[in-house]
C-alpha cells in the first residue's frame, strides 16, 4: 500500500518538459503527452499567484479532440530558445 502511494505522489514530481523546435513534449511515470507546433491553436496561462495552482502555460490544440497540454512554470527552464518558441505561438484571449 504504501509503494502505490508513494508512486502516485511521486509521479508527479517525475515529469519533464522537452520542448522540440516543432513540438512541446511532458513525460512522466506513467504517460508521455506531445504536442506538434502545427497543432497548437494558441496558449493560455493561468492565474499566477492568486491560483492554488501557480503559474502555468497551457497549450491549446486545433482539434477539439486532442488534450490540452499544461505544464507549470516551476518546470520550466525559460532560456532565449523558450522566449523565441513561445512568441511564435498565438496567445488565446481569455472570456
Amino acid at each position: 500500500m504504501w509503494a502505490g502511494i508513494g508512486l502516485f505522489l511521486g509521479s508527479g514530481y517525475n515529469k519533464r518538459v522537452i520542448l522540440h523546435a516543432d513540438a512541446v513534449e511532458v513525460t512522466g511515470w506513467f504517460r508521455s503527452r506531445k504536442l506538434y507546433f502545427a497543432d497548437i491553436r494558441g496558449r493560455l496561462t493561468t492565474g499566477g499567484s492568486k491560483s492554488p495552482y501557480g503559474f502555468a502555460y497551457i497549450f491549446v490544440p486545433k482539434d477539439d479532440g486532442q488534450r490540452k497540454v499544461a505544464i507549470p512554470g516551476s518546470m520550466l527552464h525559460k532560456d532565449q530558445f523558450f522566449r523565441d518558441w513561445l512568441k511564435t505561438i498565438p496567445t488565446i484571449p481569455r472570456r
